[in-house]
């Protein structure tokens, strides 16, 4: 039985736009108004904004 375990870094250098939640982590249009909104990216990265 082998001792070591290797662990491979994934790292996907493009940032692509996956979907849009809003507060209540309902999938929503990324022009909805007047609402917090949050990004989501296949980087794992999340961009929050208030659309007005």
């Amino acid at each position: 039985i082998p001792t070591t375990t290797d662990i491979i870094d994934h790292i996907n250098p493009v940032k692509e736009y996956l979907y849009t939640l809003n507060i209540l982590g309902e999938k929503v249009s990324k022009d909805v108004k007047h609402q917090m909104i949050f990004n989501i990216f296949s980087d794992g990265s999340v961009v929050k904004l208030i659309n007005r």
